[in-house]
C-alpha cells in the first residue's frame, strides 16, 4: 500500500466512504487496504458478482461493513461457499450478510465437516440442543472437538476419526462403526 501513489489511495478511500465504513471502524485499515490493493475493475465485477447471486445493495454493505475481504474472494470460492450455505445449510442472504466471515471460511476443511457432523448426530438422536450455523463454523476447534465429539466418541466410535479425516479434505464417514442403535 505505501508503494501506492497518492492519488490511488485517495481512491481508495473514497471507495471505503462509498460503503459508508466509518474510520474509527476496526474494520476500517482492512477495508482501506483491500481498496488500495485490488483494482476499480475487480473491485466493481466482485460487486456484480454479489448483485448476481441476489445480494441487494443493503445486503453488501452490511456484509462489506463487517468483513471488506468478501470482495477479494474469487467467484468460485463465493460461488461454492454461497451455494453450500444458501443450499444445503438452508441461511438466507440476510443471515449470511450479518455474518460474512462465513463465506471466508474453508468449505471442505471447516464448514462441511462441521455441518455433516452436526447432523450425524441429531440424524442419531444424540444431539437435541439447537445451535446456530454461525455459532457451529466460528467456534475455536478445542471447543468444538469438546462440545460435538469428544461427549459421543463412546456412542459412535470412530466419531474422532471420521471427524478428522472430513476436515483434513477426506471424507470417511464409513469409520463410523458403531451406532448407538447397534450397542442396545
Amino acid at each position: 500500500m505505501l508503494t501506492r501513489s497518492p492519488k490511488h489511495l485517495e481512491e481508495a478511500l473514497e471507495r471505503v466512504d462509498e460503503f459508508g465504513i466509518s474510520r474509527s471502524s476496526w474494520v476500517f485499515p482492512h477495508a482501506l487496504a483491500l481498496f488500495a490493493i485490488l483494482s476499480r475493475e475487480k473491485l466493481t465485477r466482485n460487486l456484480r458478482m454479489l448483485e448476481k447471486f441476489g445480494w441487494s445493495k443493503d445486503d453488501v454493505a452490511l456484509a462489506l461493513s463487517r468483513t471488506p475481504q468478501l470482495l477479494g474472494l474469487t467467484e468460485e470460492k463465493f460461488r461454492k461457499n454461497f451455494e453450500f450455505l444458501v443450499g444445503e445449510v438452508g441461511l438466507e442472504i440476510p443471515y449470511i450478510a450479518r455474518r460474512p466471515v462465513l463465506m471466508l471460511c474453508s468449505l471442505e476443511h471447516l464448514l462441511l465437516p462441521r455441518h455433516r457432523l452436526i447432523n450425524f448426530l441429531k440424524a442419531r438422536g444424540l444431539l437435541n440442543a439447537k445451535c446456530g450455523f454461525y455459532f457451529i463454523a466460528v467456534m475455536g476447534n478445542e471447543k468444538y472437538l469438546q462440545k460435538f465429539v469428544s461427549p459421543y466418541e463412546e456412542s459412535v466410535q470412530g466419531l474422532t476419526a471420521a471427524f478428522a479425516s472430513s476436515c483434513n479434505g477426506k471424507p470417511r464417514w464409513e469409520l463410523l462403526c458403531r451406532t448407538v442403535e447397534e450397542k442396545i
